[in-house]
């Protein structure tokens, strides 16, 4: 027999309630306002509803998959250090939002130990038509944390409102922020990103959405040391609805990457119809020592691969990497043409790569930047065709260009 999604959800919270051991809780008992008073305690099982609470300072042990389940409205976890002996399997999680999440609150915690992810909403799937959310949950804040280990931290569908502000996150196997599908309207802010994900050949970058991310930025954040990008922004849903766009990326510090500092892309392409992301706004970044791989002839620390309609690169400094500085691609021909981008008033020093090559995208502006490159490199490359595509409309104007000989 196949449930609907009420069934679902239903049978979901009835399970999870009876597998609580009051008996773990010792003075607490099942009050679900627990106190800690600098005590500790194990958590197996434990559903929060409405008004409830955790409240430190105190040491919590996270000894069940999704061992702490959030089902009702204005809980709040704060200063208190989770210690999860888990395990890694996709679909276990410290903490578990169920439909009817609205205005959660995790802020002063430290996390550390083995699960899939800290925090986790809806089905940690690849496929739409996993979902079992009706609506997105939110608000969600979480602020002033830290995250050390785990596969991922923080691995979110069907979710809207959220504010990651202040956090500290290290040590991921896998991308430390995961972005899915149907997320909206989403700060992450302030954070420090170190050493995220190991040369598993799996996805292993800062920030990573696909299918999501509509109205969101990113802003203020310092990442060092990933395994592959520091943010990977890309997607559309397999059914067209959600796509990452409205998107601002703005004051980051990003150093050491594998691959690319920004990478933004459509994602994968599908059979019936081309997809594309559109407006972006990548502004005021710092970015520096990437493109370590030294593998991919086209990378580059800002790299628009395909399918970007609408996106203004502005104010960035780049220097030190081994890729190019900034690539516009059409390197996907089931993607849409690539166009109606901007660069101006950046910085581009570039040891080894060209500062800007551009492959046959179409309406590009080139204005009032610094080039820096050496003798046998080139400040701009244009490639008049690539694939199908055509090189069309571009403008380069008021551009300083100069030659360097020495290491930057």
């Amino acid at each position: 027999m196949k449930l609907t999604r009420k069934q679902f959800l239903g049978a979901t919270v009835a399970a999870i309630s009876g597998t609580i051991t009051p008996s773990l809780f010792g003075a607490v008992k099942e009050k679900r306002k627990i106190k800690l008073n600098g005590s500790s305690l194990k958590i197996k099982k434990l559903v929060l509803k409405d008004n409830d609470y955790i409240l430190g300072p105190g040491v919590v042990e996270l000894t069940g998959p999704d061992a702490i389940v959030i089902q009702g409205k204005n809980v709040v976890l704060d200063n208190v250090s989770f210690k999860a002996s888990i395990g890694p399997k996709k679909h276990s999680s410290a903490i578990r939002m169920l439909q009817g999440c609205e205005n959660l609150t995790i802020k002063n915690c430290a996390f550390e130990g083995d699960a899939y992810c800290v925090l986790k909403a809806d089905i940690n799937s690849n496929k739409d038509g996993d979902l079992t959310f009706d609506k997105p949950v939110g608000p969600i804040t979480f602020i002033n944390n830290s995250c050390d280990g785990f596969s991922r931290h923080i691995y979110l569908s069907s979710v809207s409102r959220i504010n990651i502000e202040g956090n500290f996150f290290k040590n991921s196997a896998r991308d430390s922020i995961r972005l899915r599908q149907g997320v909206r309207k989403v700060l992450i802010s302030k954070n420090t990103f170190d050493n995220v994900g190991k040369k598993t050949g799996e996805s292993a970058d800062a920030i990573d959405t696909y299918w999501s991310g509509e109205e969101l930025i990113i802003s203020s954040n310092i990442i060092n040391n990933c395994a592959v990008h520091g943010l990977d922004l890309k997607g559309i849903s397999p059914d067209g609805k959600g796509a990452s766009s409205k998107v601002i990326v703005e004051n980051n510090i990003i150093n050491g990457c594998v691959f690319s500092g920004i990478l933004v892309s459509s994602g994968k392409v599908h059979l019936k119809k081309k997809n594309k992301v559109a407006d972006f706004i990548i502004k005021s970044n710092v970015i520096k020592n990437c493109n370590k791989n030294n593998k991919n002839p086209n990378d580059a620390a800002i790299f628009l691969r395909h399918g970007v309609q609408g996106c203004i690169i502005s104010l960035n400094q780049i220097s030190s990497s081994n890729g190019h500085g900034i690539v516009l691609g059409n390197f996907e021909e089931k993607a849409e043409q690539t166009k109606n981008i901007t660069i101006a008033e950046n910085q581009i020093v570039s040891k080894s790569g060209d500062c800007v090559r551009v492959f046959a995208a179409d309406n590009v502006v080139l204005a009032r930047n610094i080039f820096e490159s050496r003798k046998n490199k080139a400040s701009v490359k244009l490639f008049k065709r690539y694939k199908s595509f055509e090189l069309a409309k571009v403008l380069e104007t008021d551009n300083l260009e100069s030659v360097i000989d020495h290491e930057t």
